[in-house]
């Protein structure tokens, strides 16, 4: 493996001269940053990959739908459309993607959500639809639409001081670019987790980071299963795990903490599945008498599946829970927000 990132490590300097050159260009004024007349705030990442971008989505628009009308809007990965498509509560993942589903299923009409490539489309017609509030789902590298607050996250367990840039490692862009941020978000830290062991790491950090950048650590905890179908089954036994996200082993795990693992069906991030691949799971859940427990994004695309209605099936929900080290990320954020930006 360090051969191989050795080997493309000339490929990694030139993807870093270009991404230098495109950011350079951002801040020179030669290519323009659209400011919309609502206050727009950016959530991503500099590696790619899952650092828990949609629950950090998720919290944020359940802080703020009561005080504003808060508007949603997502690339939509993982979709069969293209261009511009609203998201509610009859749309397929087909249509705009798992996770905004996911989310439009967690808020409901509380939210404006949408989904399109072309982000200043997107948030103008959010705007006219009276959202007075944006949340912008990984958009850290999309820098042609402007915004109020940059919120950068970075997993715990796989921090981006310690990665490389494409194709050699997974940093999108250089290291450095996480001085954009107004605030960093360390995810997936361990429950039990010290002001010792946050200092330490926020040490590492500081290199990459802009003065007064505030820096907050939160862990995803793990809620009680839910069923995945209209039944009055229950997880009497062992588990089979189904999945198609980025870091699968985080998944693995917040299972662990309550629940053994027999089997996890490991499928790529924003996995379309099949009918083959539901049989296969099928068969494995006849052999052994097992549950299927499978994430909160899964579980939007496996329930359109009726062969597994007969079968113990769940999804585990997380919520995002940020540790207190002096300074309250919701009254910082707050601040930011309600006193204008």
């Amino acid at each position: 493996m360090l051969l191989l990132k050795i080997l493309l490590f000339p490929v990694s300097i030139l993807f870093l001269c270009i991404t230098v050159l495109r950011n350079k260009l951002y801040d020179w004024g030669v290519l323009a940053s659209t400011k919309h007349t609502i206050q727009v705030v950016s959530i991503g990442n500099i590696r790619v990959g899952g650092s828990g971008k949609t629950p950090m989505v998720s919290y944020l628009a359940n802080q703020f739908k009561t005080k504003v009308s808060v508007g949603l809007l997502s690339r939509g990965y993982g979709r069969l459309t293209k261009g511009f498509q609203w998201v509610d509560q009859q749309c397929s993942s087909d249509q705009v993607g798992d996770e905004m589903l996911m989310l439009k299923g967690h808020l409901g009409d509380e939210v404006i959500a949408a989904v399109c490539e072309d982000r200043n489309l997107g948030a103008r017609k959010i705007i006219e639809k009276g959202a007075e509030l944006i949340f912008l789902d990984d958009a850290f590298q999309h820098r042609a639409i402007s915004r109020n607050l940059d919120l950068l996250l970075s997993d715990f367990r796989r921090p981006f001081f310690g990665d490389w840039l494409m194709p050699s490692g997974r940093l999108r862009e250089s290291r450095f670019s996480a001085r954009r941020a107004d605030a960093l978000i360390v995810t997936n830290c361990p429950e039990v987790f010290s002001k010792e062991d946050a200092d330490h790491l926020k040490k590492q950090f500081r290199p990459y980071l802009v003065e007064g950048c505030a820096v907050f650590f939160a862990s995803l905890k793990a809620d009680e299963p839910i069923p995945l179908f209209d039944n009055d089954q229950s997880i009497d036994s062992g588990v089979v795990l189904v999945s198609g996200i980025a870091n699968p082993g985080n998944f693995e795990i917040s299972v662990n903490k309550n629940f053994g693992f027999e089997e996890h069906f490991r499928f790529p991030d924003h996995y379309a599945y099949t009918l083959p691949d539901i049989q296969k799971i099928i068969a494995v859940l006849n052999r052994e008498n097992l549950s299927l427990l499978t994430t909160e994004k899964d579980a939007v695309k496996l329930a359109r599946f009726k062969e597994l209605e007969s079968f113990p099936c769940f999804y585990l929900p997380v919520q995002l829970k940020f540790h207190d080290f002096g300074t309250n990320f919701d009254s910082w954020i707050g601040s930011k927000l309600l006193a204008g930006g």
